[in-house]
């Protein structure tokens, strides 16, 4: 099937931006750091970046110590952290297309859900073990 102007392909299309976006100014030549520490949503990504690297950083290198003292090898924290960076970068080229397509907005909603959902199912995990605990011991005292 051959493609012609007048009938285009189902395709050929464009899709409008999920959310309005204000024109780019004129580029004046280098933008210089302070220049950039001006725009407030910059910072606040900037900021959040910081904070979750320094948490990493602080976190990397004392995580094999920690890990030796539950007894697990070197080998599976380098993997554990290797999966994090690997993970990371998948996920990056793909939220990157799907910001892109939906709109910060509703991919800022939507990844909110899980994060949260994780959050309280280890709640959850942490109070079944409580739970447990208490009435294994009631039943051994024999008051169940």
């Amino acid at each position: 099937m051959e493609h012609s102007p007048e009938r285009p392909s189902p395709l050929d299309h464009e899709r409008l931006p999920a959310e309005p976006v204000a024109p780019e100014p004129a580029p004046r030549g280098r933008v210089g750091v302070i220049e950039l520490l001006r725009d407030r949503p910059f910072r606040a990504v900037v900021f959040g970046t910081f904070v979750i690297m320094l948490g990493y950083g602080i976190l990397s290198p004392i995580l094999p110590l920690y890990a030796r003292s539950f007894g697990v090898g070197y080998g599976a924290v380098g993997l554990l952290a290797s999966a994090f960076a690997f993970t990371r970068l998948l996920f990056d080229l793909v939220s990157g297309s799907l910001t892109r397509r939906f709109g910060e907005r509703a991919m800022v909603t939507a990844m909110r859900a899980p994060v949260g959902d994780f959050r309280d199912w280890s709640e959850i995990a942490s109070w079944a073990g409580e739970i447990t605990a208490a009435v294994t011991a009631d039943v051994a005292a024999g008051r169940a």
